[in-house]
């Protein structure tokens, strides 16, 4: 048996450090929980407090542990020398937490519900201080930006990387926004744990505190100016551009239906989570998710969510049609 609490408490609004956190909402509310539990577990919860220099953000959301009263015990096994490991659930419909913990790999955690025998692979990624790898903004004036627009920035850069290892990276919340999270349950599938493009701009904006509005926000269309109900306006200078503006793409009429879109933030540089680095020469000055990038073998690695140039994205238009440059008014 383990004690009676589990981690499905959303807290938003907050500012302050851990032992504020603890003290506040935690210590005299939540039975069976210690502050060291509790300060190591809210940071493998909670992976952008990594990224804030574990200090909790106003603007952000965040899980916490909550009385539990429905009964729950753990399980422990080891892998063999190849890594396979096996679990024997008593009951179908089992919703467990699969913690997978290795000296000098970061800690998983994945909610699953097991209605039947299957199969799920793990990825363990080597440990390292900055869970989404070394990115850094190299805005020339980003100390001077609205905390608005630095937000946005680090938002959108701690999702570079392979769908799957920035998924796992999300905290639950942020899980459930994505396309790839309706399919958990089939990890062959080819949309398990995706990330599609509209998904990884509304990410990063949510993250950062703009304002989103009622709508299917997995479509790219959901940013169009002619469907976005006077939320958007459209940028007709890019020079103008400031992190947080979208990048819409579409065929045929410029208010017909948008097939993709990707996120401004300035340039930047660095490695991402998944390994793939830019250096200050490529002038990636964009982000965009759901988009095939070239693994560090010289192949092709699937989809992930990778750096691009808004010069290029203006006059390429990504094989579109037509681009526009949209900014959700604040």
């Amino acid at each position: 048996p383990v004690p009676a609490y589990s981690w499905r408490r959303t807290l938003c609004g907050f500012a302050g450090n851990r032992w504020q956190c603890w003290e506040q909402y935690v210590r005299d509310s939540v039975p069976g929980i210690d502050w060291a539990t509790f300060r190591d577990d809210v940071l493998r919860y909670n992976p952008h407090l990594n990224a804030d220099g574990r200090v909790f953000q106003a603007s952000k959301c965040y899980m916490l542990p909550a009385p539990e009263p429905r009964p729950r015990a753990r399980l422990v096994t080891q892998t063999d020398s190849e890594g396979r490991f096996a679990f024997a659930l008593p009951l179908a419909g089992s919703g467990v937490e699969l913690r997978v913990e290795l000296d000098d790999f970061q800690p998983v955690l994945l909610p699953l519900v097991v209605n039947q025998d299957m199969v799920q692979p793990i990825t363990l990624i080597p440990d390292q201080p900055n869970r989404s790898g070394t990115m850094r903004s190299d805005h020339p004036h980003y100390a001077r930006l609205l905390p608005l627009h630095q937000r946005v920035i680090d938002a959108a850069l701690f999702l570079l990387g392979d769908d799957r290892q920035t998924f796992d990276a999300l905290p639950p919340d942020m899980q459930r926004m994505c396309f790839g999270a309706r399919f958990l349950s089939d990890p062959n599938h080819r949309h398990f744990k995706d990330i599609v493009c509209a998904d990884g701009v509304a990410l990063a904006l949510r993250a950062a505190g703009y304002p989103l509005w009622p709508g299917n926000t997995h479509r790219a269309d959901y940013f169009h100016p002619a469907r976005a109900g006077g939320r958007v306006e459209e940028i007709n200078d890019p020079r103008a551009a400031q992190p947080g503006d979208v990048l819409v793409f579409g065929h045929g009429d410029r208010n017909g239906v948008a097939g993709h879109v990707a996120l401004y933030v300035g340039p930047f540089s660095g490695t991402d989570r998944s390994g793939r680095s830019y250096n200050p020469a490529e002038r990636a000055d964009v982000v965009e998710a759901s988009m095939v990038f070239a693994a560090r073998n010289g192949g092709l690695a699937g989809t992930g969510v990778v750096g691009a140039n808004l010069q290029q994205c203006l006059s390429q238009r990504r094989g579109y049609g037509w681009v526009r440059l949209v900014r959700l008014r604040t």
